[in-house]
């Protein structure tokens, strides 16, 4: 396991990076959690739970750096309303916009698409994209005696290998004319 980092300056990785390592599919290798079934399944969620602790973490520890200390009035605001309760309010911890799917994220999010839309007009066409676990790249890449429910990881990237080359065909290709 050590020679996938002997060519590497910082010698750090992340706990996303580390856990992809271990999801990842190397020509040469045996990996017996790859054929966990519903194990790896429960290994894949307590890998995201300690991403998601770890992002936690980290923004309850630097809200100085975040400059996430000066919603100090709605600070004082919470302790006023919450004399009448039994005690004191618990510590704030105030996720910033860099918090994927926190508050301050999605309110950014919509302001941005938003924006799109003042500047280009509302969007003429909805369009979805479902993932089909018959799909050739789901079945040809399962392991001997897998099935696709047993790879979310699989099924993943297969999808967002077809949504990224559905993107060309839209943005670059111009298969619908124009975007």
């Amino acid at each position: 396991m050590a020679c996938w980092l002997e060519n590497t300056a910082n010698k750090r990785l992340s706990q996303m990076k580390y856990y992809a390592y271990l999801l990842s599919i190397p020509d040469n290798e045996w990996k017996p959690l790859l054929h966990g079934g519903r194990l790896l399944q429960q290994f894949i969620v307590g890998a995201y739970v300690k991403i998601e602790q770890n992002r936690l973490h980290f923004h309850r520890t630097h809200q100085k750096e975040l400059r996430l200390d000066t919603y100090r009035g709605l600070a004082d605001y919470i302790a006023e309303e919450v004399q009448d309760l039994s005690g004191p309010p618990g510590r704030r911890i105030v996720l910033g916009s860099s918090f994927k799917g926190g508050p301050r994220n999605m309110q950014q999010s919509y302001q941005d698409a938003m924006a799109i839309v003042a500047r280009h007009g509302k969007p003429d066409v909805f369009l979805t994209i479902t993932c089909n676990s018959q799909w050739k790249g789901i079945k040809d890449n399962l392991l001997p005696g897998q099935l696709p429910e047993h790879r979310p990881d699989l099924t993943t990237r297969v999808f967002n290998l077809k949504l990224r080359e559905l993107c060309q065909d839209l943005f670059k290709r111009h298969i619908l004319g124009e975007v």
